[in-house]
């Protein structure tokens, strides 16, 4: 008997042009528990549909966030079957993916530590800023000698300031980077404060520095910054062209040829993936320091192990941190 009725409401509200649906919803839920037909997305990236709670309560409201309209979420995530972590001898370390910037693998990645040569990265960056004429002639003195490391430039050699550059990131060379903050006319004090508004310009609160070269112990910084060090060096095409090359080459202008070796030997390894530049490091309360940026595929990750006990294994633990973050994660 209640055909009858309903089937005379809906051809009453089909002649008035009401949508039967329409006049349920709008009588019989409550202002508190209306929404959005489930599945539908509004300007803000939200959808929103009903839930019915476990009591038989009248439905609630529930959202959940999406990304928004044509962005893609690029955060890499482990594999839920997963290697883990390498056992590192460095005292600090971290991997992160450059894209997203999320962290992939920490150790003490902020503890303070001395930084030793990759100290040179700020110092090429600070140069950079202050427009160097790379084809310029400068002529080594006396001052500019520093011990440690190998030393392929000598008094009275006359060189030119791309010489000084190269000779610094390429072979970590400390005579040619003091040269080469004294050929832009700078002292070390002046060109040291430099070095340190740089690092505020960066955000670095935990870095600090006290000399151009990285000699001193009181040249700190922690894993995490320095992996920020790396990623604005490395964005800066001259630093990244420079620090790939496994060699270079210079002469004097007396006609003198120098051949300067990089300190980085993975650019002279076949690793599966692509080295997109590094810089290495080494004091006796630093331990080996490396850190650099990689490439698999299109994805870019970049690594700092500092304070591992080695020569070879500051690279040898790199190699296992990346092989191991792209082993272990997957990229959307």
């Amino acid at each position: 008997m209640l055909i009858i009725p309903a089937v005379i409401i809906i051809i009453a509200l089909s002649i008035l042009q009401i949508n039967p649906l329409t006049a349920v919803r709008d009588n019989f839920i409550t202002p508190d528990s209306q929404a959005v037909v489930l599945g539908e997305q509004n300007n803000e990236g939200i959808v929103m549909g009903v839930s019915e709670a476990a009591d038989g309560a009248l439905p609630v409201q529930s959202t959940a966030i999406l990304p928004a309209s044509g962005e893609k979420d690029i955060t890499p995530f482990k594999k839920g079957v997963h290697m883990a972590e390498p056992e590192i001898s460095a005292s600090s370390a971290i991997v992160i993916d450059a894209a997203s910037q999320k962290v992939l693998m920490e150790k003490n990645a902020d503890g303070p530590s001395s930084i030793a040569s990759i100290t040179k990265l700020i110092t090429a960056l600070v140069a950079l800023d202050h427009q160097p004429d790379f084809a310029g002639e400068y002529t080594m003195r006396e001052e500019d000698r520093r011990d440690g490391g190998r030393i392929n430039l000598f008094w009275g050699d006359k060189i030119s300031i791309e010489d000084l550059f190269n000779a610094s990131l390429v072979g970590s060379d400390n005579t040619a980077t003091i040269a080469l903050v004294h050929a832009l006319g700078f002292s070390e004090p002046e060109f040291v404060a430099k070095m340190n508004e740089k690092a505020g310009e960066l955000g670095l609160k935990n870095t600090n520095f006290v000399d151009p070269i990285g000699l001193s112990s009181n040249n700190k910084s922690t894993a995490r910054e320095v992996a920020k060090i790396i990623e604005a060096a490395l964005a800066r095409e001259k630093i990244q062209q420079t620090v790939i090359q496994n060699k270079y080459i210079l002469k004097t202008k007396q006609g003198k040829a120098r051949t300067i070796e990089s300190t980085d030997i993975l650019l002279n390894k076949k690793n599966g993936y692509e080295i997109l530049g590094g810089k290495t490091g080494y004091l006796g309360s630093a331990g080996f320091c490396f850190a650099g940026k990689f490439k698999e595929y299109e994805q870019e990750i970049i690594s700092v192990v500092l304070g591992s006990e080695g020569v070879d294994l500051r690279f040898s633990e790199t190699d296992e941190l990346v092989r191991w973050a792209y082993e272990n994660y997957v990229w959307p």
